[in-house]
């Protein structure tokens, strides 16, 4: 069964995202899934986690993708 986790917490002065999820995981080419047109999906556009990390880039934060032992975990932090 899929299952996908939010959470939210305040740490100084950042506002901090995160969703966990139990899905295969993260490709050996992990950090990739940050640049343009890069996708593991036969009819994806490979911009979405580009567009989402320049966002967070642009108001002094950052968005990480994490290993979990079953499935992945993202982190998007944003100053307040």
């Amino acid at each position: 069964q899929p299952v996908a986790t939010l959470g939210w917490n305040i740490a100084g002065d950042m506002l901090c995202f995160t969703v966990e999820d139990n899905g295969p995981g993260l490709p050996p080419d992990a950090e990739d899934i940050f640049l343009p047109f890069y996708t593991t999906k036969a009819d994806g556009g490979g911009i979405g986690l580009t567009i989402a990390r320049q966002i967070a880039i642009s108001h002094g934060g950052a968005l990480t993708a994490e290993p979990l032992p079953a499935g992945t975990k993202l982190s998007m932090k944003l100053r307040m």
